[in-house]
């Protein structure tokens, strides 16, 4: 008995996701205008730049195994973080995030979720959500960044890692 009710609510779920439409261009584009997708991506590439000034710094200062920088090493460290900001910057233009935005949108939700969604971010709670948005990816760039800048691996972990390394050195030669 219990497995005909099983396979019963199996073959309902399968048949009501089946019947589901496929989310339309047309409303993936309203949904990123309506949550502002443009200017977001725009606010998280502006919020990277701190995270990549100070991993060029904290990358020049092992590879010279010093503690500080000369002004001279600081000048280079500089120029690399403005070439890496402009890759960076290029990778996440709009006209390369649409398409992958709208590929993801298209292959994760249904035209009837994108239009629930829609009509929530045009509600006064929706609208304070996406104001509040470049806001909430600034406190988590700055947290991830306070976290990954202090990670180290444990003593343990380093020599695994070594023991590793050596090996596939040994495997490679």
């Amino acid at each position: 008995m219990f497995k005909k009710i099983v396979l019963i609510m199996s073959l309902g779920f399968c048949t009501s996701y089946a019947m589901a439409t496929p989310a339309k261009l047309e409303s993936i584009e309203q949904m990123l205008v309506e949550t502002e997708a443009k200017n977001l991506m725009a606010q998280i590439a502006q919020s990277a730049k701190p995270a990549i000034e100070q991993q060029t710094i904290q990358a020049a200062k092992e590879m010279l195994q010093k503690e500080e920088l000369s002004a001279n090493e600081l000048a280079i460290v500089m120029q690399m973080q403005e070439i890496l900001f402009e890759e960076m910057s290029s990778m996440m233009s709009w006209e390369k995030m649409k398409a992958m935005m709208i590929k993801g949108y298209q292959q994760t939700f249904t035209e009837e979720e994108i239009q629930a969604s829609l009509r929530f971010y045009r509600t006064p709670e929706g609208k304070s959500m996406m104001q509040k948005m470049p806001q909430l990816m600034q406190n988590i760039m700055q947290d991830s960044q306070t976290r990954w800048s202090n990670f180290a691996p444990s003593e343990k972990a380093l020599k695994e890692l070594q023991v590793l390394r050596e090996k596939l050195l040994q495997t490679s030669s």
